[in-house]
């Protein structure tokens, strides 16, 4: 996220509302790019812009009138499905031939590289929900919000990950580490705001990606099970196995700190700059 917020003395307020509209825009274009060619990436670009709003919101939801905050997460979740099932059967197809050496059949088929392009009707719907996005966005008052708060928030969603963690090294079940990843993708793109250090940010970056890696591998291993091939399902419950000790010895250094130490590093942080 190249939206980083400025040294300036000004309030955490308008400064994450100048970010939030930063990615409403991009989403905007990426939706105008759809049927340019490569529409793949534009589709991939658009998903991740709203995972990033949904991880800042949470930073600045007190401020927020509760209803504004439901049809403004609504829109979110409408662009953010809009095109997730195309993308998961391109991903276990592609993911099977690079373990197995094969490739899957049926629906699943396609290769990611392949562009999908929405009907004219959906096309509109997702048109419509962009510009709702934007300018429920550009009517948020968020002035009041204070670097007290904005830190508590983001020590919160840590701690929340945190306890994640714990429930996954307990029990490393798949839905437990896809559930998981969710809250490690918003601390990452908080931290891109409020602690915007290179190798910290690089290090929480890897460990969602990694995460996502262990889900694609997921769904992968669910479809070889519905067709019983037993030497392919080998291959990748090993890869499975390696992946997640990867991410277990990178999240125990990652969550080694306690959330209050973050919340205090936050506001030495921007304290310092004002």
């Amino acid at each position: 996220m190249s939206e980083v917020l400025s040294s300036s003395n000004s309030l955490p307020g308008a400064r994450l509302k100048r970010v939030l509209l930063s990615v409403a825009h991009q989403t905007q274009c990426d939706i105008e790019r759809l049927s340019s060619g490569h529409a793949h990436r534009h589709i991939h670009a658009l998903r991740v812009r709203m995972k990033k709003l949904r991880a800042l919101l949470m930073l600045v939801e007190r401020e927020i009138p509760q209803r504004t905050l439901e049809v403004i997460r609504q829109d979110i979740r409408f662009l953010k499905r809009a095109f997730a099932g195309d993308r998961d059967e391109a991903v276990v197809n592609d993911l099977c031939e690079k373990i197995t050496g094969t490739r899957t059949e049926g629906p699943g088929a396609r290769s990611p590289q392949k562009d999908v392009k929405p009907s004219r009707e959906k096309g509109r719907q997702i048109e419509a929900a962009a510009a709702r996005l934007t300018k429920r966005l550009q009517g948020l008052r968020l002035g009041r919000l204070v670097w007290k708060e904005a830190a508590k928030a983001f020590s919160h969603g840590y701690a929340k990950a945190r306890r994640w963690f714990e429930r996954c090294q307990r029990k490393p079940f798949a839905d437990r580490m896809h559930h998981w990843r969710a809250p490690v993708k918003e601390h990452y793109y908080q931290s891109l705001c409020l602690l915007p250090e290179g190798n910290r940010c690089k290090s929480w970056r890897k460990l969602g990606s990694q995460l996502g890696k262990m889900h694609d591998l997921a769904m992968l291993e669910d479809h070889l099970q519905k067709g019983a091939q037993d030497g392919p399902l080998e291959l990748v419950k090993a890869e499975m196995k390696r992946r997640r000790d990867r991410v277990f010895r990178l999240a125990g250094k990652l969550f080694a700190s306690a959330p209050k130490k973050l919340k205090r590093r936050v506001l030495d942080t921007h304290s310092a700059k004002a």
